[in-house]
């Protein structure tokens, strides 16, 4: 083949993919969401409260475990339905001490003596549970008042086997009113595609932080996986709804630091890509090409962006000379890489924040946390923990 030509399919190739990734899919699913979509239906039942457990792994927080406890114990949901399991996952440090100076019944707390990980400490607190549905958290995030009350609302449908909250993440010490959230949610375009994926039945992954799943439904999981992923794709391939529920909001805190982004980035990616494609035949994704569709597009094309990138810079090297379309793409993606590192020397320097470089500075150390976690899968180096360092 003529190096010339090569070069040409690898450029556009790489250019449709990310146009695709982060435009094309989203555009695709707004016109089939104008057509075929509509938001689920929810019967009215005002006295609809089922007892629920609400599970909590957590390792090492002894800082902030209190005050999850506290948060869970202040929730407008009746308290004699709500089970609140909280396991160690070997921590070395206070955070069981802390756990237990709340005094509740409902409450049950257990030391597991080694850190074996996330999802196996998961797999014996699920176990334990005593309720139909369990809603699955982290230490460090934080339920709005209401939100059990409707994260649960959508389970009134049998077919329902998972519900996704509204994960909000904010800064620390940030105050989220009402108001900033909606502009929160708006603004945010993967929120909005969950919405969509949901309307059209296709949502098929979650957030570990905030979701609720039903108890018979979970496929107990591999050291490697993540219910934000495998557990969803499961309840989806047992033909049972996934819904998002954009009233039930919980808060968050992003990875703080620089290098935090890029370990919380190739972490995830290396879980999910996992999950995703470990004991799953063929045969499972053909009887169900629409699930497919939806992990391909907003889970596996968007890993996979980093080596679009690359792929589209390098061709675009050896094009520089055959026409101005080449010189100007090779001008546009210098001039980016560019912003990141402006935006990342600026903000080590300790000057304010200019929005546009930090942006561009952000997407780029995801790219650079996407492609360690792409490393990490082809190694077999694949954390089993999920603990940062901030």
């Amino acid at each position: 083949m003529d190096l010339f030509l090569f070069y040409y399919i690898i450029f556009f190739l790489s250019s449709l993919m990310i146009f695709y990734t982060f435009l094309g899919y989203h555009l695709i699913l707004f016109m089939l969401n104008k057509i075929f979509g509509k938001a689920f239906h929810i019967k009215d039942d005002n006295n609809f409260e089922p007892k629920i457990s609400i599970i909590v792994s957590a390792y090492n927080e002894m800082d902030v475990i209190g005050n999850r406890i506290q948060n869970l114990i202040d929730l407008s949901y009746p308290k004699n339905k709500i089970e609140i399991i909280i396991g160690s996952d070997g921590s070395d440090d206070q955070t069981v001490l802390n756990a237990k100076k709340h005094q509740d019944e409902r409450i049950k707390i257990i030391d597991f003596p080694l850190n074996r990980g996330k999802a196996l400490t998961q797999n014996d607190l699920i176990s334990s549970a005593k309720n139909e549905i369990c809603i699955l958290t982290d230490a460090d995030s934080i339920f709005e008042k209401d939100f059990v009350k409707n994260i649960v609302e959508p389970f009134k449908n049998k077919k329902v086997g998972c519900v996704v909250g509204n994960l909000v993440y904010k800064n620390k010490n940030e105050e989220m009113t009402i108001s900033g959230i909606e502009k929160s949610f708006y603004n945010n375009w993967d929120i909005k595609l969950r919405e969509y994926e949901s309307n059209l039945g296709i949502l098929a992954n979650g957030t570990g932080a905030a979701m609720a799943i039903r108890k018979n439904l979970f496929n107990p999981l591999q050291p490697v996986d993540d219910t934000d992923t495998r557990t969803v794709i499961d309840i989806c391939l047992k033909k049972q709804k996934v819904i998002f529920a954009k009233k039930a909001i919980a808060f968050d805190i992003p990875p703080q630091t620089h290098k935090n982004i890029i370990q919380a980035r190739s972490r995830s990616t290396s879980k999910t890509l996992k999950s995703i494609f470990h004991d799953i035949k063929i045969i499972d994704w053909l009887k169900n090409l629409k699930i497919f569709f939806s992990v391909f597009s907003h889970r596996i094309l968007r890993y996979m962006t980093p080596i679009f990138l690359l792929s589209l810079f390098i061709s675009n090297i050896f094009l520089i000379d055959e026409n101005t379309l080449f010189l100007i793409s090779f001008f546009i993606q210098i001039s980016f890489y560019s912003f990141s590192i402006i935006g990342y020397f600026w903000e080590r320097s300790g000057h304010k924040t200019i929005k546009i470089f930090s942006s561009i500075n952000v997407f780029f150390l995801t790219m650079i946390g996407i492609l360690s976690g792409l490393i990490k899968i082809i190694t077999g180096n694949i954390p089993v923990t999920h603990k940062l360092d901030d």
